[in-house]
């Protein structure tokens, strides 16, 4: 860091002051153009800018409300001397319509492709009626300016204003090196960090030849001894934008890291009774080991002999947890190294009773976790303290973990943990959930945005579902549920994305009744901010019964039962988890039951670049209709009139998954011939399920005077006045009859 300030302090000092200059442009300079090239409005020789147009009116320009521009124009920077500092917008009424929010954003995109690109973020001033950007200084790049608007009609920008920096002066090269500091195991090789700009030519060297092996040609740095190193790089000046430049990174060498470990993660202890204790095992380094120690996080509970790590009886002291942890002490080319295990305490001759223990991953760095983000592919296993372990509130549960899982954040920023399934080189991760002698596990329930695991052992799904398997209960076996005190959990078939995990338990021989709580049908698509009805819960013992859905907010969403039904209202879309609890009593263990509530956004739908009001379409003359398919998304559509014929069930399957029959994937539009009756139905497959149908109506008014009055239904076809297709006896009414190629009004009595 110090020679990054030091390296700032230079470029300070050695640039002259810069000359800020700005060019106006206005719709009409916009005109003064060819198809591609702004040629007469000023002098771009000078600075070096040019502005390219694209989709955009070059007379008025004017931009098409509710529409993204590709590309608006370009502000080229190709000189080593010219730095764009800032550009704005100003936008002016067209009529009567004055633009009162808009979207904006300036996307840097490489020229050179060793070069990242950036994106900068616009803000809109509402008194200025403009949108302006902080550029970055750049040479390399252009910016290409992206923008709508929700105002109907058209809005017109007055005023383009471009704000740059002349630099009379070449400057030391700004470089970024990241990271600074590379930490390698002794034996290990790594990569040289990265460091820009990128386009420079580096020259590398150490002085700490002893420590590392720099490999300049691959880049690459090898660790020979225990300490720390200097990398040295220099650059040549490039003619009218850098000096000559030099830097350096640190790198760390620690010593191998020792493999150590107990046999269990987790063990369970009883009061006056003692505990299996455990020894560490060691199977690197397999001689010359550094001094080995034992201690115990809470020695009020559990103690541990410091020197063979044995625990005595009176050594288990009360209910509680402790983590037993074996420390080797540095030595030779190994550094220090830990290992370490669960205890959980239990009172033996405390009364069992029936109760429910909630993991809840939904906040940052759970249970000591780290929390993960981004493409970044680590695992809890790689950290320096990983979480193998972890004892309920209670200190009733444990949940083990075995292979990779992790703590994440969304890109909605919430948390969920993630377990990993198998690949070629790893096993499906394992959580397994265990409760100590004289316990049952009564039931598992798992809510989160992906849910599909593997249970084991052998298992009764309470889900009608097949591909539902977030429920987990012991197989009855002559009339009786088994008794299990262990479940593994496996991410067999697709990654684990989990909210929490409910575990419940009753005394290995309690006899009281499970409180038969079950959603029909456990898969549910609403769409977001429209209240919905759905099936309450199954009660057939008539428990007291709450609700609330796992990962939002009480902000978030409203549950309102109506005798059988739910009104559900959720704010946010995203795939949840929508809970129903009741509490033991009355002869009734706790009661829990789950429902996967998909909530799926409503899309825009335009007819001839038009959005919708209402789910209706005039189809008095042809229309194309486009819809906004959020990201990651599919969407399917068909027309649903006499005239498109049924789905053909000879017809080879459709090759995605999620295509109903008779639906077709979403392109670039629909083209919908005029004079079409029906509706246009069409729904998303995101989340990992499929999104409820919403019908867009489609028809026309016929102009037909001619009222006719007959008591028989003997038209051919029948239209009621929305242009929808009656099928059966109409009810009484005015109707559109058509018949031999005619259409008249009919009135049925």
């Amino acid at each position: 860091m110090g020679k990054f300030l030091l390296s700032l302090f230079c470029l300070l000092a050695t640039v002259m002051p810069a000359i800020a200059e700005t060019i106006e442009i206005t719709p009409s300079d916009l005109g003064k153009t060819d198809s591609k090239y702004v040629t007469t409005a000023f002098d771009f020789t000078k600075d070096g800018i040019t502005f390219t147009i694209n989709n955009v009116n070059p007379s008025t320009g004017q931009v098409q409300a509710n529409k993204a521009v590709a590309s608006a124009f370009y502000i080229y920077n190709k000189t080593a001397i010219v730095n764009i500092t800032k550009v704005e917008m100003q936008f002016t009424s067209v009529g009567a319509k004055t633009p009162d929010k808009a979207y904006f954003d300036i996307k840097g995109t490489p020229i050179s492709s060793s070069i990242n690109s950036s994106t900068i973020t616009g803000k809109w001033d509402e008194t200025k009626k403009a949108a302006t950007w902080d550029c970055i200084d750049n040479s390399d790049q252009y910016f290409r300016i992206n923008f709508n608007t929700n105002v109907n009609g058209t809005v017109k920008f007055s005023k383009i204003i471009i704000t740059y920096e002349n630099a009379t002066e070449p400057i030391e090269p700004p470089f970024n090196i990241d990271p600074e500091n590379i930490i390698l195991r002794l034996g290990e090789s790594a990569s040289f960090p990265d460091i820009s700009p990128a386009s420079l030519i580096y020259t590398y060297s150490t002085e700490s030849n002893d420590v590392i092996e720099i490999d300049s040609d691959n880049k690459s740095i090898k660790a020979l001894a225990i300490g720390n190193a200097v990398v040295n790089f220099t650059t040549a000046p490039v003619e009218g934008k850098y000096l000559a430049g030099k830097g350096s990174f640190n790198v760390t060498v620690l010593g191998k890291e020792p493999k150590m470990e107990f046999a269990n993660p987790s063990i369970y202890g009883k009061v006056n009774t003692g505990v299996v204790w455990q020894q560490v095992t060691v199977t690197e380094p397999t001689g010359d080991r550094g001094v080995i120690t034992y201690s115990s996080s809470d020695p009020e509970v559990v103690s541990v002999d410091a020197t063979t790590g044995q625990i005595r009886p009176a050594d288990v002291k009360k209910a509680g947890v402790a983590t037993i942890t074996a420390t080797m002490a540095a030595n030779g080319d190994y550094a220090e190294g830990t290992a370490e295990y669960l205890i959980v305490v239990i009172d033996p001759n405390g009364v069992v009773e029936p109760g429910t223990t909630v993991f809840d991953f939904t906040t940052e760095n759970p249970y000591g976790m780290t929390t993960l983000s981004g493409n970044i592919q680590k695992y809890e296993t790689d950290m320096t303290d990983p979480v193998t372990s972890i004892a309920g509130i209670n200190n009733t549960v444990i949940l083990d973990f075995a292979g990779r899982y992790r703590a994440w954040k969304t890109t909605s920023d919430s948390y969920e943990l993630r377990v990993e399934t198998g690949n070629t080189d790893n096993a499906a991760s394992v959580i397994t959930v265990s409760v100590p002698d004289g316990y049952k596990i009564t039931k598992i329930g798992i809510t989160g945005s992906q849910v599909k695991p593997a249970f084991d052992p052998a298992s009764s799904e309470t889900a009608s579902d097949p591909d539902f398997k977030s429920v987990w209960e012991p197989m009855i076996v002559d009339g009786a549920p088994q008794v299990i005190n262990k479940v593994d959990i496996t991410a067999a078939s697709q990654q684990l994305r989990i909210s929490k995990i409910n575990v419940m338990w009753d005394a290995a021989d309690s006899d009281l009744e499970p409180a038969q709580l079950t959603f029909t049908p456990n898969v549910n698509g609403i769409y977001v901010d429209e209240v919905a009805k759905i099936n309450a819960v199954n009660n057939p013992n008539v428990r007291t019964v709450t609700y609330s859905i796992a990962g939002l907010s009480e902000n978030d969403y409203t549950i309102e039962q109506i005798e059988d039904k739910l009104n559900v209202l959720v704010t946010k879309p995203g795939s949840y988890t929508l809970e129903a609890r009741s509490a033991a009593g009355d002869g009734f263990r706790d009661g829990f039951a789950i429902m996967r509530l998909n909530v799926y956004r409503h899309l825009s739908v335009y007819a001839d670049e038009v959005m919708l009001k209402k789910d209706e379409v005039d189809t008095n003359t042809a229309k194309f209709i486009t819809i906004d398919v959020p990201e990651n998304a599919n969407l399917y559509y068909c027309l649903a009139n006499e005239s498109v014929p049924a789905a053909d069930e000879t017809a080879d399957e459709p090759a995605d998954e999620n295509q109903l029959a008779g639906y077709t994937l979403y392109e670039d539009g629909i083209t919908v011939p005029a004079k079409t009756t029906g509706s246009l139905n069409f729904y998303i497959a995101n989340y990992g399920y499929l999104s409820p149908i919403r019908k867009i109506s489609l028809g026309f008014e016929t102009g037909i005077e001619e009222i006719g009055a007959e008591t028989a239904t003997g038209a051919t076809r029948v239209f009621d006045l929305n242009g929808r297709e009656i099928k059966g006896t109409p009810d009484k009414g005015i109707y559109i009859r058509i018949k031999d190629g005619k259409a008249s009004k009919i009135v049925i009595k």
